[in-house]
This record gives structure tokens, sequence and C-alpha cells, in this order.
């Protein structure tokens, strides 16, 4: 059989034996341009699948998801015109100046209104504008059936997607406060809020940018919160709710593909859009045993061309369930979104930024912080009588929110640990330098991980990091040995704080390694029951209870042992009982006694949030018998808390961990799978 061909934005592009129906499943785009989306037949969401189809369409999911970040549905019935409807309506609507109605003047000048709804995979809440206008009311029906259309293809889209990966992702992706599991994709999306926007976007015929924003992007390049964020090409209309010829600019919609390219996207006006969410990162991509799902950075600009006319835009962002729990944070998701709606000042302008990625949220929360206050790593901060513009200057300071290191905050930096400060620094925030990793090859790894003269041993993530261990004579000691392949910044493991927050992290009892670039040091610290930065709990016990410690840091290899019957004063249950631990390890910066003390956050050199599971964990340890009860991911950091952000945990069953032959059958016979 000749091989099929499909198109993409970029020309034709031959299939491999895999994929000779893929054509048959994807929609063509009608244009060459810089780049449309791969789009998938409505039919084929909702015709009966064999085994054949759905295996094409998770080939297509792979690249559509895995690589661009961006699937089209098209083919729904009637939809085109349903969208022009729907969108022409909202603008009619929002011309009677609906009670309802939230609006906003975005930092390059855009005038942006909104009406919102809040729907279910099961339902549409009606949306809610308060207006009795003809114009409403004839809204309010056209709507309803624009949204049901929608709901309708992302539940026939999620479907195929729960069951195309569902044998690829380890056990249940998030749990409830009340221990219910969710095991699917499916489940996640069946039980998560869905929030609805109608915006229309209005560059005025004179304006002024709000700050320096002249020629800069409407919406900056941010990545969406939930699971995934579905939305319609926009129509531009006039002043009368009529729309324009198609061929009026409607502006720019950027979008970073899975290796960085930054293309310029064209959409099908019959098209719905979807893409994945930064959830996705925290609950599924954790999960999965092969390709990732990228969730892309995206950004718009206006047309300038376009004054006076409105640019209308419909999306809808899938939360997470409200009782699912964020393990990192203790909080359910519920109880995370309820906390930035009471960064706001009213419950309409909560609405407008629950869904919003992070950075998009912090600069619409911007304007909210009232006159005593000042947007400070994603809230509002207090002044206080030390510190303010009035107060610093008095001393001849500016005032500014800055980092531990003087460097001043900016809303699209991240994690870190950033406090209201007086100060002249004009200095923006930059990154530590990474620790130097070795580029030789590591002999001898596997002998160090196998090391005889230990008889028990775990492993924390696979081929990197090992706790090995041995019970002393006295039944009372353990001899200890953490080794990760590679050099660290610090490296840790203690007794977890069994209830504390950040699971357990706080107020946990640690043994940790510092390297401090051309030193290092071993000690026994308490982290902070309620602060996470290590400048809040930098000191050691004085003196150690620690005995032979030492920490090593090789060419190939960072370590630390010790001997210990007590961690900062709480003893291990050797003799009788098992012991909680958690662990954690950051190659991302060194150590420093300087600007108060830092460690950095537990992450890579580049500081990717996708890869903070390899680097922090919990295990469940019997030290005398070498048992492992679980292994579970957990949270533990050196830095500041990121009050947005959150990983979920789940354990996994494992059996023993021992070099003892017969326990190393036993292990054998049994598949103890590490959940990240």
């Amino acid at each position: 059989m000749a091989n099929k061909f499909f198109k993409t934005a970029n020309g034709f592009v031959t299939t491999p034996a895999v994929l000779r129906t893929l054509a048959l499943l994807l929609v063509q785009p009608d244009h060459t341009v810089a780049f449309s989306p791969i789009a998938v037949d409505y039919h084929v969401l909702i015709a009966h699948q064999t085994p054949e189809t759905q295996h094409q369409l998770w080939e297509t999911f792979k690249v559509s998801l895995g690589v661009d970040g961006m699937i089209a549905i098209r083919g729904i019935p009637g939809f085109q015109k349903l969208r022009e409807q729907a969108l022409l309506g909202a603008h009619a609507c929002m011309a009677q100046a609906p009670p309802r109605m939230q609006s906003v003047t975005l930092p390059d000048g855009t005038y942006r209104q909104t009406l919102a709804a809040v729907s279910s995979a099961f339902s549409e809440q009606a949306i809610d504008h308060g207006s009795e206008s003809d114009a409403c009311r004839a809204w309010s029906e056209t709507s309803d059936r624009f949204r049901e259309a929608i709901g309708t293809s992302l539940n026939a889209f999620v479907k195929h997607l729960s069951h195309a990966f569902g044998d690829d992702v380890h056990g249940p992706l998030l749990h409830s406060v009340t221990g219910k599991s969710y095991n699917t994709l499916e489940q996640v999306v069946r039980s998560g809020e869905r929030l609805e926007h109608f915006h229309s976007y209005n560059l005025p015929e004179v304006f002024k940018p709000l700050t320096d924003y002249e020629g800069r992007d409407t919406i900056e390049f941010h990545v969406d919160q939930g699971v995934f964020i579905a939305f319609v090409p926009s129509v531009l209309v006039d002043t009368l709710s009529k729309p324009v010829d198609s061929s009026t600019p409607h502006g720019t919609f950027k979008l970073k593909s899975a290796d960085g390219t930054e293309k310029d996207v064209h959409f099908q006006p019959d098209s719905l859009i979807i893409m994945p969410g930064d959830g996705i990162n925290h609950f599924f991509n954790a999960r999965r045993k092969g390709l990732t799902f990228h969730a892309p950075p995206h950004a718009f600009q206006m047309s300038a061309s376009i004054p006076e006319l409105h640019r209308l835009w419909y999306g809808l962002m899938q939360l997470l369930p409200a009782d699912a729990k964020n393990e990192e944070s203790g909080l359910t998701y519920g109880e995370i979104r309820s906390q930035v709606v009471g960064l706001t000042t009213s419950p309409e302008e909560s609405s407008l930024g629950l869904g919003c990625s992070r950075k998009l949220t912090a600069r619409e929360l911007m304007s909210t912080c009232s006159e005593n206050q000042m947007y400070c790593w994603h809230r509002c901060m207090n002044f206080t009588d030390d510190v303010s513009p009035q107060a610093c200057a008095a001393k001849s300071f500016g005032f500014n929110c800055t980092s531990q290191f003087d460097q001043i905050y900016l809303p699209k930096d991240g994690h870190g640990d950033y406090n209201l400060a007086c100060t002249n620094s004009t200095e923006l925030v930059s990154a530590r330098p990474p620790v130097e990793q070795p580029t030789a090859a590591c002999r001898g790894w596997q002998d160090l991980v196998s090391d005889p003269s230990y008889t028990h041993r775990v492993t924390l993530s696979h081929n990197e990091t090992y706790f090995l261990w041995n019970v002393e004579g006295d039944g009372k000691t353990v001899h200890g040995k953490m080794i990760h392949r590679g050099l660290v910044g610090w490296l840790a493991l203690g007794i977890e704080n069994i209830g504390g927050e950040h699971n357990g992290m706080n107020g946990a009892s640690v043994v940790m390694g510092h390297n401090l670039q051309g030193s290092s040091r071993i000690g026994e610290y308490r982290i902070h029951k309620s602060m996470t930065a290590f400048r809040h709990w930098k000191e050691p016990l004085d003196p150690p209870a620690l005995a032979d410690a030492a920490m090593t840091l090789t060419n190939c290899y960072s370590s630390m042992v010790f001997k210990a019957q007590t961690i900062y004063g709480k003893p291990l249950n050797v003799s009788s009982g098992t012991d909680r631990l958690i662990w954690a390890l950051s190659r991302n910066a060194y150590v420093t006694d300087n600007y108060g003390g830092y460690a950095p956050y537990h992450t890579d050199e580049v500081g990717d949030p996708s890869q903070r599971t390899r680097f922090r964990g919990k295990v469940h340890l019997d030290f005398t018998s070498g048992a492992m009860l679980t292994t579970t991911t957990a949270a533990i950091t050196a830095s500041g808390e990121d009050p947005q952000q959150g990983e979920d945990t789940s354990d996994a069953r494992c059996v023993m961990s021992s070099s003892n032959p017969i326990a190393m059958l036993l292990l054998a016979s049994i598949i103890c799978l590490r959940v990240f």
C-alpha cells in the first residue's frame, strides 16, 4: 500500500506505516501559514473506535500535544456560524453595559470587557449578565447552544485522550481530602469546574500605554494554570456589532513549541482550539511513563491598525477538582482558588483571575493593591512602620520589592524569597550561578551504589540518588550514607514532621550537607515550622549529636555520611518501630552564608519545574529489617515557598530494600514503581 500524506501548515509530510490512516482523521488546513494546528474531525471523536483508529488518534495526540502544545477540533456541525452568532451577540449585550460585566485597561492601552460563567462537564450555568435588555436576552439563548456544542466536543476529546494514555500512567493522578482517587484524566475533568469568559478587546483610536508597554504584547507570554484551555478564533466587529471584512487583521497570536520555536498561529474559523495548561505538569506529566504533554507559553498582541473595532473572543479553562489535594501546600485546589479570590478587592475581580496563569493574574492583581500596599511576589504586601515609601525616604533610601540579594522583583519572576525593603538597588532579579556538573564519565558509580560495607539500601531517584545504611552493634545507631550522581548545592535527609506544613517538611529535623563552592560542611537542622527559606532556620544544632559526619564532593558524585541515634534531638526508631523520612537536594546553585544565608530550591541546574520530583521525596523505612514500607514524592525545600505552585504525591508499595540475597529475590518478585 502506498504511503498516505497529511497536510500541515508547512507542507506535506510522508507518514510512517503506523500512521497510514492518519490522513482520514485529520482535517487539512486551508492555507499554508507560519503555523496552523493539526486538526481532528469531530465525527472521528464521536464515532466508534477500532483499535487501529484509536492508535492513530494516540499518534496524533503525541505530535499535536507533545510537540506543538495545541490541537484543533473541526467539523462540529454548524459551529462556524454558531461561533459568529455567539460572539456578535456577546458584543451586542456588552454594548448595553450589563451590571455583571467587568472591565480592565491592559498595559498597552487595550480596553477589555468580560462576561463570565462557571460550568462543568455535565452542565452549563447561564451567564449572569444581569441585564433585561433584548440584546442580552437573545444572546443568552445563542450562547447556551454555542457553549453546549463546545462542552459536547470537549467531553468526546477528553474521553479519547484519557483512553489513549490510560495504560501509560503510574497510579492515581490525584487524591481528594476524603481519600477518593482520581485515576484517569477523564475523571479529573468530569469532577472539575470550567471557567468561561467572553472577552471584548478594543484599542481606542487615541490612547497612551499605562507604562512603557508601547509596541509590546497586549498579553505577554504565559502558561495557563488549568488542565487545559479551549477557545475559538476571534471575530472583529464594529460599534454596531456587525462583522467586518475577514481580511482585516485581528492581531498576532504567538506560541512557543516544545523546542522553544516561536510561531505565529493561524486559526480556521470553524475550529475549537485546545491547549494543555500548567495543571498538566502537576498531576499528569509527573505520572507518565513516556511522552509528556507540552503546555505552551503563548502571547497576544492587538493590531494597531484596528482602532475603534472590537475583537470578540471566547475561552474556557478546565480547573482541577476543588476537593483534590495539592500535596505540597496541604490545601485543596478549591482552597487555593479561594486564596486567589482573597487577593482581589471584589468577587467580580476574582472571576477574572482564577483561571489565568500566574503571570497574567499577577498583572491584573497589581492594580488591586491598596494605597498602603505594594505588589510583591504574587500578592499585595502591607507597608510597615520601618518599611514604607515614607520610612525609606527618611533614611535616604528608595523602596521596592527585592530578593535577599537586593535585586528588584518584577511580576515575570517566579519562585523565590521576595519582600518589601528599603533599597537603592536598580539590579533586576537574576539566576544564581548553577552548580557546575561533571562532564567526564562517572566511573565506579555502580560500585558506590553496591558498596558491600552497607547492608541496606533504597533508591530515592533511579540511577541518581540512593540511601545506604547499617544499624550499629548497639542496635540504636544508624550509620547512613546518602549519595547522588552529580554535584549538589546541598543534600538533606531527615525525619518528617507528620502533620507539619508543606507535607511534613516544616518542623522536620534533617541532616544537611552544604556545598560552599570550595568547601563543604554537614550539620543537623530543624526547618522552621512555617517559613521555608533557609535563612529562617540556618543555625545548626550546636554541639551536633552526629558522629563521623562528612560530606564528599568529587568529579563524579556527591555524598554525605553520618552516624546518628537522633537528628536535632528527635530520636530515630531503630530498635522498634519505623521512621517516615524526607529527602531532597539541589543542583540549582551553591549554598552561601552571605545575604543572610541562602540555599536554593530543590531542582536542577536550570530550575526546570518539571524536574523537581527528581530532587525530593519521602521514604518510610524499618531501619533494622531494611523494609521499605512506602515510597512517596513529597515537598522539601531550602528556599521560599511558591504560593501558587503545587505538586501531587501518591504511594507505591514495596517489599524490601536490602543487599541480602534472599531479600533481593523477594524484591525481584514485586515491581516497585516510583510515582513521579
